[in-house]
């Protein structure tokens, strides 16, 4: 797995990641909850900005965002909540997209080997069976 090196230094993580973390959060931890996040780990932009999907974060940025992310929920004494996974995981637009191309070797055959919403990634792919 190599590093794809033809995007900006700070372009790492596309907004759309920045997304799918943020809005399950504020659903449950509140705005505040959220906003909270953003200032322990240091974040300037505001919960608008970092939940445009045109925006974009470094691996540094992004990284402290699930750090803090992580840390809030874990605080959380709810039953039945499991922490960031379980945030995560209830956001079903990607497994729908994915879905939509009829099967798991389907999805894999359309990729590229780079993930355009994440630069610093590159896929390597083998059909099994």
């Amino acid at each position: 797995m190599g590093v794809a090196t033809n995007s900006p230094p700070d372009h790492h993580v596309a907004g759309l990641y920045t997304q799918m973390l943020l809005k399950p959060l504020i659903d449950e931890l509140s705005e505040g909850g959220a906003q909270d996040i953003l200032r322990r780990c240091g974040e300037t932009r505001t919960l608008e900005q970092l939940c445009d999907t045109s925006s974009w974060s470094s691996y540094d940025q992004f990284k402290a965002l699930l750090r803090e992310a992580r840390c809030s929920l874990a605080s959380l004494s709810k039953p039945g909540v499991t922490g960031l996974r379980s945030v995560l995981i209830g956001n079903t637009e990607l497994v729908e997209t994915a879905q939509a191309f009829g099967s798991p070797a389907s999805l894999f055959t359309t990729e590229s080997t780079e993930n355009p919403f994440l630069p610093i990634r590159c896929y390597e792919t083998t059909e099994m069976g």
